[in-house]
């Protein structure tokens, strides 16, 4: 994390600083100074006159820098001159060790099976933080299922470190609640109702309600009828047109039809999720109406976002993340997703954007749309460094890139990985089979794309 320029946790830095050998690095991570608990904070943070989006020429864009840039064995390697033959102008932008990363992962897995730590059961919080560290939001799939588990949970070194923190939480609470109190009182204008609340991991297509949604599609269905907005075998139709086709009318369309809620049936069940972002079950109107690219070029997207940004504006003290999908089929879906957001003025300062890829490189793979697994890992990265290098090239993705928060790897991780990742497996530029590259393939090529990128933005 020191690497990538990710602050942790004061407390987690002096832990693992007590069990290190030799001092800490965290490269380039400034301590930033405590407030105090008390500190008459102001209440509303002062908000930018101008719109961030208005400033949109390349005219007024910072100079292009005149850097080369190459993907070498899966990690974007950056040259002060366009000319990439000589490699002494090649910039020296750390990124984690492959070796490094796989003993480390190892590491890790061999902790997770065993036994008397407390095996998957009862996972320790050591192996947690480990995780967390490493970039991995769930468990890998235990590479062996032969070792044996404690029959008694009392037995585990996780069971009894869990009763030592909560015993010694409950210590904590019957000597300090009064303090605690006291301390709370003297914050003014604070209470819950006016702290500030994240919602993170949110996708995008579902930041909206049912209600709003069915009105929005209602509304649209009313003022909108004559619109072209998809291409069906060649012909154009109209949002009447398509309605048509479905036998629809606004009359017919309720909650229970547009039917996108989650309810239990989709806990677990990557397939039935996905689909619940189908409005009526039917994929023409998640196009027409959550997609970013589309024939009204994801007008209809925009408007209802940026409803759902009014209401947060609106709330104050209410912030989001929204998740926005790039897949790496192509090299263009950068400065399509930047253009949809720029000129429709898709911004609030209440909202920061994730961006999720979905691991999906089999499908393409299966399709013939990618070669090879780099040439996902360019199609994601490489807009990136070139908006970064010369960003009058790329105008809205650079204005784009400054309300991006940062990367999620999504798919179904109930799916079984039939390979694992060690340094035997193939290099990106090899891996043209049609299987899925496990989990910790993607995150570590992701990771080491990262770390550059945000030396090169520095």
């Amino acid at each position: 994390m020191g690497l990538s320029m990710q602050s942790f946790c004061k407390t987690t830095a002096r832990y693992l600083q007590d069990l290190s050998e030799k001092p800490l690095e965290t490269r380039g991570y400034e301590e930033v100074p405590e407030t105090p608990v008390a500190a008459d904070a102001p209440v509303h943070p002062p908000f930018a006159e101008q719109h961030p989006y208005e400033t949109c020429d390349p005219q007024t864009m910072p100079a292009d820098l005149g850097f080369g840039l190459k993907m070498v064995d899966g990690v974007v390697h950056v040259y002060t001159k366009q000319d990439l033959t000589d490699k002494s102008t090649e910039l020296d932008l750390p990124y984690p060790d492959l070796q490094e990363f796989i003993a480390d992962m190892n590491f890790l897995m061999a902790l997770i099976i065993n036994g008397p730590m407390g095996g998957p059961r009862e996972l320790c919080p050591l192996i947690l933080v480990g995780i967390s560290l490493m970039g991995l939001d769930v468990l890998p799939p235990l590479p062996r299922t032969d070792v044996p588990f404690p029959t008694s949970g009392s037995k585990s070194f996780c069971y009894r470190r869990l009763q030592y923190l909560s015993s010694k939480f409950q210590m904590h609470v019957l000597l300090n609640e009064m303090k605690e109190l006291a301390a709370q009182k003297k914050v003014p204008h604070r209470d819950f109702y006016n702290i500030r609340k994240v919602d993170t991991h949110i996708h995008a297509s579902s930041c909206m309600n049912q209600k709003h949604l069915l009105r929005f599609i209602k509304r649209a269905m009313k003022k909108h009828l004559d619109e072209i907005v998809h291409v069906e075998k060649g012909k154009e139709q109209t949002l009447k047109e398509v309605f048509e086709t479905m036998n629809l009318t606004a009359y017919d369309l309720s909650v229970d039809t547009l039917d996108v809620h989650a309810d239990r049936n989709t806990f677990h069940r990557f397939d039935k999720f996905n689909a619940k972002y189908n409005p009526i079950g039917e994929s023409i109107l998640r196009e027409i109406f959550i997609k970013t690219d589309n024939r009204v070029s994801g007008k209809y997207f925009a408007h209802i976002i940026k409803e759902v940004m009014s209401d947060l504006e609106e709330s104050k003290y209410q912030n989001a993340e929204l998740r926005l999908s790039i897949y790496g089929r192509s090299r263009d879906e950068w400065d399509k997703l930047a253009r949809w957001a720029v000129n429709h003025r898709v911004h609030s300062n209440n909202v920061r954007w994730l961006v999720q890829v979905p691991r999906l490189f089999d499908v393409y793979r299966t399709k013939k749309q990618l070669a090879n697994f780099q040439e996902m890992l360019e199609n994601i990265f490489l807009p990136l460094y070139e908006a970064t290098i010369h960003p009058a090239q790329h105008p809205e993705l650079h204005l784009f890139l400054e309300h991006v928060d940062g990367f999620d790897s999504v798919d179904d991780e109930s799916k079984p990985e039939h390979h694992i990742f060690n340094l035997d497996s193939p290099l990106p530029g090899n891996w043209v089979e049609e299987d899925n590259p496990p989990y910790s393939y993607y995150l570590y090529y992701m990771y080491a794309n990262m770390t550059v990128l945000n030396h090169l933005r520095r």
